[in-house]
């Protein structure tokens, strides 16, 4: 197994853009490639946070310290079947209560964001009890009604945090307890392999019986199955495998199944029939896009966001302006482009983006030498949610840069916004210097299907930056488009995303409303090509051979169904609950809006005192990080960014306060309460962390000193106190700045609204010195030189890729070629000294020459030269 790096934990991470990792020395980090590149982003972030203990990590019931009553895992089967697209596992538990006294427990379980769990069974005492679906609301109300007089009940929630929690209410003393669960959830996929996975965090660390029984059957031949780390009895027949793994140590490492299928370039299509007579379509697309450099002619949107803030001033800011410029060269006419800067306020260029023409690159050129480390702290989140806000245009993919040098005080936020916009969002993010918030950078590229670099050499940047953007440049198939031949289906995904590089595609259907006589439909996918054409895949399905002994693609539609109208609630507040709770309830599923719950009438009512378990140790939590970006956009009154000694005095205690984990909400407190309220309501609750044993007198800044108007500023303390760099991080969206070392913080600025046409005056940029040979102008084609001939031959190539004046002595053209413009000579010539004079460089310009030469290809193509293009390089070159 070979693939492209990409370290699933932090600890180890550099650059996702490495090709090939060395299976033998790096297996760990090749399973958890498998488990995060190329797979659905929500996945990848599901199990980075597993790793990093941000989502509690284990699966089931166990007691804690100080607690008496115990609970043991004894045994624990897995029973999953894998399909060209889907994944039913069933997990059962068998645990022993040891406890003398009846028992309220909490069985908690990591559960990914695209899984469902369809069915839930607790078993004991010879009794089976199955939860059924109900309202939210009606399902607590039952729940608590059941336990209050003594009866057994159940209750199953999905919480924000990536786990779902079950309540299980007077569990009797000394029984055995048998949990089953049923997931379904979506095949997970690396370039052409299947994968089925169970992360070692999803397990108890102790010692326990595990059996796994997987059942694979595709609709192609299977061509092999590996499983790394353990010894699994794997039977390949056909299109059908099991593998068979049984252990009694628990599970050490990561349990992952890579499947290797004949692969097809046609989209496969699967069908599933209910019983009652409703049917389910999934569709499995991997298209191959073998496509050369100068032969892609395909629209995408790059919008580039640049880190402004003061720590980025002198040498840093102006390699980030190089970049940015090199970046805009390697444009192409089929593209939309805008430039943001970012710090403790935003703007951006335009309005919108705008088409790549010759215009709008000159004005993109005077406003990056405008460009300065200007903007205070290091904000990212406003600009970021200003950017997704936008409409998206399903012709031009958009794919986000973003360069930062810094920190931020919502990463968790900013990650998890982003990553429920893969769909219409890429993120390439590129971290500057050894200060550079890692976990960030990584977070954002992995969660929106980007890659990401970090640079410790400024020198390095334009070379690290420019292997971002040749994948970015790599083929699309973008503004995909179903027609289902007229049947009433329900599409989920609702809006199709693009399908990059050595990426996989699943969609899905619902038909509820089945026509009379249905047997053969030819579905149609229409999409535009990566080389400017439209292609077009049909196919056919046959209704009458859908397999009928699952339920499994049903369930899996519903639940994307499911989550397409929970976003539609949050962005466009459609009241979309009827919907949400029909469908949760026909499909046994829990939403925002149902539970699951069940409710056993006891033999005998329980009476004994219940004691309630907390099942699952906390998590190490990460330093808070409180957002209050919400008071200077949406709140009419900024409750923190008020001139109070009052605030002053709370901000300076908090932030000399040691580090640990504060269990009040400050930010609801605050968000909830008006100017005066808040200061009130925030003041109370730092008076109750006086447990803390901190001396409040050490912190509390002079009461004397008075902000002006709506900024705040730093108050120096009576007496110095070291800070602790997480605690201060809660007032970080509106007083952390990042400036030079030897200045003082810049006032926080409330994020600004976006400001069009960011276009002052250009301030003069410093060139490095050249280290290449000086030319002279020829005449006619005289251009002012700044001493960097590459940056030069840069700054001068036009939107279609031409040049038509350069800074060095231009040879004549040869008589021979009398017939050719003198534009493609120019362009031939500025070609060849790019080979000729700066092949160390050529990471820099490689996307800048293919832009050239396939200029030059269209001009020789309309005078019937196009088999000439190598032998009139081959002239220019040996004419420089």
């Amino acid at each position: 197994m070979q693939f492209i790096k990409s370290v699933f934990s932090s600890k180890n991470t550099t650059s996702t853009t490495t090709p090939i990792i060395d299976e033998k020395e790096n297996i760990e980090q090749s399973i958890q490639e498998t488990l995060n590149r190329n797979m659905a982003p929500s996945y990848s972030l599901f199990f980075e946070r597993l790793e990093t203990s941000m989502i509690p990590s284990f699966v089931g019931l166990a007691p804690k310290s100080g607690y008496s009553s115990t609970f043991s895992l004894t045994d624990f089967q897995v029973d999953a079947v894998v399909t060209d697209s889907t994944v039913t596992s069933v997990y059962t538990q068998k645990y022993k209560n040891s406890s003398p006294n009846p028992v309220e427990a909490r069985y908690q379980m990591p559960l990914a964001p695209g899984a469902a769990v369809s069915k839930f069974v607790v078993t004991y005492d010879d009794k089976v009890l199955s939860a059924k679906i109900k309202e939210k609301e009606a399902a607590a109300n039952k729940y608590n009604d059941a336990v209050a007089s003594g009866n057994q009940a159940f209750l199953v929630e999905k919480k924000s945090n990536g786990t779902f929690t079950t309540m299980i209410g007077n569990l009797p003393p000394t029984k055995e307890v048998t949990i089953s669960i049923t997931i379904v959830s979506e095949i997970g996929t690396h370039l052409e392999n299947l994968h089925f996975g169970l992360h070692r965090y999803m397990f108890p660390k102790y010692s326990f019986n595990l059996n796994l029984n997987l059942q694979v059957s595709l609709s192609v031949p299977i061509q092999k199955i590996e499983l790394d780390h353990y010894k699994a009895d794997i039977q390949v027949d056909g299109k059908k495998a099991t593998i068979k793994l049984s252990e009694t140590n628990g599970v050490p490492n990561n349990i992952i199944a890579v499947i290797r299928p004949d692969s097809s370039e046609r989209p496969a299509y699967f069908v599933e029939k209910s019983k009652d007579n409703t049917y389910a379509l999934g569709i499995n697309f991997y298209p191959t896009l073998e496509v050369a450099a100068d032969e892609v002619d395909q629209c995408s949107e790059f919008i580039f966001l640049i880190d402004c803030s003061g720590s980025m001033s002198g040498s840093t800011i102006e390699k980030a302006k190089r970049c940015l410029e090199i970046l805009m060269r390697s444009l192409t006419e089929k593209s939309k482009f805008n430039i943001w800067l970012f710090g403790s306020s935003f703007k951006s260029q335009f309005t919108e983006s705008k088409l790549y023409n010759d215009q709008t690159l000159e004005q993109a050129s005077v406003f990056i030498k405008s460009i300065d480390a200007d903007l205070g702290g290091t904000e990212l989140l406003p600009p970021i949610q200003a950017i997704i806000s936008q409409p998206v245009d399903s012709q031009y993919p958009r794919q986000v840069f973003i360069l930062t040098d810094g920190e931020v005080s919502q990463r968790d936020e900013l990650v998890d916004y982003v990553a429920k916009e893969a769909g219409t969002t890429r993120i390439f993010t590129l971290g500057i210097g050894s200060g550079v918030d890692k976990l960030l950078v990584e977070g954002l590229s992995k969660a929106c299907r980007g890659y990401f670099e970090f640079i410790d050499d400024n020198s390095m940047m334009e070379t690290q930056v420019m292997k971002l953007m040749s994948i970015a440049m790599e083929p699309i198939i973008a503004n995909i488009q179903v027609n289902w031949d007229g049947l009433p289906v329900v599409q989920a995904p609702k809006s199709v995303r693009p399908i990059f590089n050595h990426e996989r595609l699943f969609l899905y259907g619902l038909l509820e409303s089945v026509p009379e006589n249905l047997t053969t439909k030819t579905i149609v996918i229409t999409a535009d090509g990566p080389t400017g054409q439209s292609i077009r895949y049909e196919i056919p399905v046959d209704f009458k051979h859908a397999q009928s002994e699952s339920n499994a693609i049903h369930t899996l539609t519903a639940n994307m169904i499911i989550r397409d109208l929970e976003e539609d609630e949050k962005k466009k507040k459609d009241a979309n609950k009827d919907a949400i709770v029909k469908l949760g309830k026909k499909y046994q599923l829990i939403s925002n809006h149902t539970s699951f719950v069940v409710v056993a009438e006891a033999d005998k009512p329980t009476e004994e005192t219940m004691q309630v378990v907390e099942v699952v140790d906390a998590p190490p939590v990460p330093s808070p990080q409180y957002n209050y970006n919400s008071f200077t956009h949406s709140a009419p009154t900024s409750a923190l960014n008020y001139s109070s000694p009052t605030t002053t005095s709370a901000m300076n205690y908090y932030s000399s306060m040691p580090t640990q984990t504060i269990d009040y909400d400050l930010d609801d407190c605050a968000l909830e309460c008006e100017q005066e309220e808040a200061l009130d309501c925030i003041q109370e609750k730092l008076e109750d962390m006086k447990c803390l044993s901190m001396d409040l007198n050490e912190s509390i800044c002079r009461q004397s000193e008075v902000l002006d108007s709506l900024e705040l500023r730093e108050c120096a303390p009576e007496k110095s106190v070291k800070k602790s760099a997480s605690p201060a991080s809660f007032f970080s969206s509106f007083t952390k700045t990042k400036s030079k070392e030897a200045s003082p913080p810049p006032p926080v600025q409330a994020p600004a609204p976006v400001q069009v046409s960011y276009l002052s005056a250009p301030s003069p940029v410093q060139s490095a010195p050249s280290t290449q040979p000086s030319y002279s102008s020829a005449p006619g084609k005289k251009s002012s030189s700044s001493g960097d001939l590459m940056m030069d031959l840069i700054r001068s190539q036009k939107a279609n890729g031409s040049w038509n004046t350069v800074t060095f002595k231009l040879p004549s053209k040869p008589d021979t070629l009398s017939s050719l413009s003198d534009d493609c000579w120019v362009t031939l010539c500025v070609i060849a000294t790019f080979n000729k004079s700066f092949a160390a460089e050529k990471t820099q310009w490689q996307q800048i020459v293919a832009k050239a030469s396939k200029w030059v290809k269209s001009q020789l193509n309309a005078s019937n030269l196009g088999d000439k293009y190598d032998t009139f390089l081959a002239l220019a070159t040996s004419s420089i």
